[in-house]
C-alpha cells in the first residue's frame, strides 16, 4: 500500500443496512465474506454499531468524499439519530484504504484511532491478506465501542439528572433567545476543541453542548429551527457537558 489518504468524517446518518459487505472490486472470497458479515452483525446486535465494507476497482476519478457520499446515498450505514455507522473503503486501482465514521462515532474513534486502524490494516494489504487486514480493523472497531452505552434514553432537557451520565439523551429543543452564538470551524482546526460549544437553555440549569468541526451544520440547524430533536450524550456532570450525536 503506497499511498494511504487522510481519514475523512462524514454523515452516515441512516437506518439500519441490509447488506454488510458490498466486494465490487474483488478482495474476498465468498467465505470470507461470510466471515466479515458474520463478525460484523455480532458488532451490531452486541453494541448497536453499524458497519459496512464497501469495494471497488476504482473510484471513477472522484475524491473519498464524493464516493462516500454516493454510497451513503445507496446504502444505509448508522441508526437514525445517533449516527453511529462506520464505513470501510477500499479502492484497488486506486491502493487506497478508507474508513469513514458518523458524526456519534467521532467521540469514540477520533481521526487520531481511525488512523491507527488503518496503519493496522496495511501490513496484511502488503501481503495480499486483505481478509486479515478488514478482520483486524473490526477487531479494534469492536474495542473501541464495546465501552460505550449505546441505549437511547428520552427524557428531556429539563430532566437530566447525576444519574444519565454516560447516556445518549433524546430532547426536544428550541433557541428561544436566537441569540446564541457559535464558532464556524474551518478544515484545518483540530477535530475537537473546547470552543466547539454552544449553552442549550433550560429550565433548571444550562448545559454546554460540545461539537466537532463536522457538525457545523447541524449546530446551525439547532440554532434556528424550533422543536428540533437532538441526541448527544452526556460526559461530564459537574461541567455540564453534553456531546452532539445527531439531530432530527
Amino acid at each position: 500500500m503506497n499511498k494511504i489518504i487522510g481519514i475523512i468524517l462524514t454523515f452516515l446518518s441512516l437506518t439500519a443496512h441490509s447488506q454488510l459487505v458490498v466486494d465490487n472490486g474483488h478482495f474476498f472470497t465468498k467465505n470470507e465474506i461470510a466471515r466479515l458479515e458474520n463478525k460484523m452483525q455480532n458488532i451490531e446486535n452486541k453494541y448497536s454499531i453499524e458497519t459496512m465494507i464497501y469495494t471497488t476497482i476504482d473510484l471513477n476519478g472522484k475524491t473519498p468524499i464524493e464516493y462516500g457520499k454516493e454510497i451513503g446515498n445507496s446504502y444505509e450505514v448508522g441508526k437514525k439519530g445517533i449516527n453511529n455507522g462506520i464505513l470501510i473503503l477500499l479502492s484497488k486501482n486506486d491502493r487506497r484504504i478508507q474508513i469513514l465514521n458518523g458524526f456519534g462515532i467521532e467521540w469514540i474513534i477520533s481521526d487520531t484511532k481511525t488512523q491507527k486502524i488503518v496503519d493496522q490494516m496495511i501490513p496484511f494489504f502488503k501481503q495480499q491478506n486483505f481478509f486479515g487486514g478488514v478482520n483486524n480493523a473490526l477487531t479494534m472497531i469492536e474495542k473501541y465501542v464495546s465501552k460505550t452505552d449505546w441505549k437511547i434514553s428520552e427524557i428531556g432537557l429539563n430532566n437530566i439528572s447525576e444519574n444519565d451520565l454516560g447516556k445518549i439523551i433524546k430532547f426536544k429543543y428550541s433557541n428561544k433567545s436566537g441569540q446564541t452564538k457559535y464558532k464556524y470551524a474551518i478544515d484545518t482546526d483540530t477535530q475537537f476543541s473546547n470552543n466547539f460549544q454552544i449553552k442549550l437553555e433550560s429550565n433548571k440549569t444550562e448545559f454546554n453542548l460540545f461539537y466537532s468541526k463536522n457538525m457545523n451544520d447541524l449546530i446551525s440547524i439547532i440554532l434556528t429551527r424550533k422543536n428540533i430533536i437532538v441526541y448527544a450524550r452526556l460526559t461530564d456532570w459537574q461541567n455540564k457537558r453534553l456531546e452532539l450525536l445527531g439531530i432530527e
